[in-house]
C-alpha cells in the first residue's frame, strides 16, 4: 500500500482521474483500490460518495477520522446506515473530536434509534451533553468506563447517589460490580471520588479500594472523615481524624 500511495501522489490530475475511473468500474477489490487512491490524494468528494456505498463505507469511515469530510456526509451515515456502520460513525466523531456535531445529533438519534444508540454516541459528546443525557438513559459499567475517559466529573456526579443507595440497601452485588470504577475514576477526578466515599457511613459494605488511596493522598484529599476500612489487611487507616499525611510529615 505504501508503494501504491507514493504512485498515487505522483500522478497528474488527468492520470489520477483516468486510473480512478478504471478501478472504480471494476471488481470490489478494484473499487477498494480506487478509494485508496482518493484517500491518498484527499479527494473528499469521492470519500463522501463512498460513505453511501455499503461495500466501501467502513473504509471511508476510517479515512474520515483524518480527512475533513463534511458533517452532512457523516450525519447521513448515522441517519440511514445499519447499526454496525452507525456505531463505527459514532467512533469517527469521537476520534476526530467532532463534539459539536455529536451534540447536535443526540436528540435525533434518541428519537430515531433509541437509548442504545445514544449510549454509543455519548462518548463523542461534550461534557455538558453527557451530563444532561446520562441520567436520562442510565448506564452500566461498560459505558461508564468509556465516559470516564472523556467526562470524569459527570461520571463521579452520576455515581455518587447510586453508591449511597447501594450502601443503604446493602446491595453487595452492585457494589462489587461498580466499585472498580472508582480505581479508574480517581486518577482523573479525585475530588469526585473523595466526595463519593466521604458520604458513606463507616459501617457501609463498600470498603475503600486500596488502589484509590495513593491517588487521593497525592491530591491532598482525605477520602472520608471516618477512617476507611481495609478488609484486605484487617486494619484501619492509622491517621487520626482531621490529620493528613502532610500533617504527620510536619510533625
Amino acid at each position: 500500500m505504501r508503494v501504491l500511495s507514493q504512485r498515487a501522489l505522483s500522478l497528474s490530475d488527468a492520470e489520477y482521474a483516468t486510473r480512478f475511473a478504471e478501478l472504480a468500474a471494476g471488481t470490489p477489490d478494484e473499487r477498494v483500490l480506487a478509494l485508496h487512491l482518493a484517500v491518498v490524494r484527499r479527494d473528499l468528494d469521492v470519500v463522501e460518495r463512498a460513505l453511501a456505498d455499503p461495500v466501501l463505507r467502513r473504509r471511508a469511515l476510517s479515512a474520515a477520522v483524518r480527512l475533513p469530510v463534511s458533517d452532512s456526509a457523516l450525519s447521513t451515515v448515522i441517519e440511514t446506515a445499519p447499526r454496525r456502520d452507525r456505531v463505527a460513525a459514532y467512533g469517527v466523531l469521537r476520534l476526530s473530536r467532532r463534539r459539536e456535531l455529536a451534540d447536535r445529533l443526540v436528540e435525533t438519534v434518541h428519537e430515531s434509534r433509541g437509548r442504545q444508540d445514544v449510549a454509543e454516541l455519548l462518548p463523542s459528546c461534550s461534557e455538558d451533553v453527557v451530563a444532561r443525557w446520562l441520567p436520562r438513559i442510565g448506564a452500566g459499567p461498560v459505558l461508564l468506563r468509556r465516559l470516564i475517559r472523556v467526562s470524569p466529573r459527570v461520571v463521579a456526579e452520576f455515581l455518587a447517589p447510586a453508591f449511597a443507595a447501594a450502601n443503604r440497601h446493602g446491595d453487595r452485588r452492585w457494589l462489587r460490580e461498580y466499585q472498580p470504577l472508582l480505581v479508574m475514576l480517581v486518577a482523573r477526578e479525585p475530588v469526585g471520588v473523595a466526595a463519593i466515599i466521604r458520604q458513606l457511613p463507616r459501617s457501609a459494605p463498600c470498603s475503600l479500594p486500596v488502589e484509590v488511596v495513593p491517588a487521593l493522598l497525592l491530591s491532598g484529599l482525605r477520602p472520608a472523615r471516618d477512617r476507611p476500612r481495609y478488609p484486605e489487611h484487617g486494619r484501619e487507616d492509622p491517621e487520626p481524624d482531621g490529620e493528613s499525611a502532610s500533617d504527620h510529615r510536619r510533625s
